[in-house]
């Protein structure tokens, strides 16, 4: 008698990816990569916007440190000297020119006459617009008389900074037309405390950060600069 023994099946299950399981992992490659992408732009103008905003914070504060220097010597040298010795001159924009601003001063060194300003203007080389600060002189017709606007700015400059105009400082612009604003008033105050505060004329320059610029509720960079040589009427 023989004995029927039944062979197990050697068949195999096989296991694999259809088509449209190739097709959604594809598609979740793609957007993991996108993302990745974006992070990465996303990091980049982070950067980007930090050391833009440091450099502009940086060339600011450069820039107030020489202001200050400089415009102390305002009416040194010359006796009486008083408002006609340092003025403030705003130019308001036109459709073709920006607007522009200055102070500008004059004292006596080694017995000559020396006319200087700190002005700012609105310059676009290769078509990208910045807001420039120069310190410029006056040589041919500095004196201790004449009016410190209608002298002819015409000795070396000097830039002390530029800023380009993106959206944020636009915005500032056609409000206040330039970056910087210098301002003029009288004033009880002396270079030192050691000294006896009397009246003199004050320079306050005023000049926003990015933090005001972005509209954060900080105050803007001020410096407050005693021209002790200037005695006002």
């Amino acid at each position: 008698m023989y004995k029927n023994f039944t062979q197990p099946s050697s068949r195999h299950t096989q296991q694999g990816m259809t088509l449209i399981g190739l097709m959604l992992s594809l598609v979740l490659t793609l957007a993991s990569a996108l993302v990745g992408i974006n992070l990465h732009i996303n990091n980049q103008r982070t950067v980007d916007s930090i050391r833009n905003a440091t450099a502009h914070n940086l060339t600011l504060m450069t820039s107030l440190v020489v202001i200050q220097k400089k415009i102390q010597a305002a009416g040194f040298g010359i006796v009486g000297a008083n408002e006609n010795d340092v003025t403030t001159v705003f130019i308001p924009s036109t459709p073709d020119t920006p607007a522009s601003r200055a102070i500008f001063w004059r004292f006596i060194e080694g017995g000559a006459t020396k006319c200087y300003g700190i002005r700012e203007i609105g310059i676009t080389p290769n078509g990208q617009s910045f807001r420039q600060l120069d310190t410029i002189t006056s040589v041919s017709d500095c004196n201790t008389t004449g009016a410190l606007e209608s002298l002819a700015w015409d000795g070396p400059s000097k830039r002390l900074g530029r800023w380009g105009i993106d959206s944020l400082l636009s915005i500032y612009l056609a409000t206040n037309g330039t970056l910087f604003n210098f301002q003029l008033s009288k004033a009880d105050c002396s270079i030192s405390r050691l000294t006896t505060s009397n009246e003199h004329s004050k320079v306050t320059v005023t000049v926003p950060n990015t933090a005001g610029l972005n509209g954060h509720a900080i105050p803007s960079n001020i410096i407050e600069i005693c021209l002790t040589n200037v005695h006002p009427n």
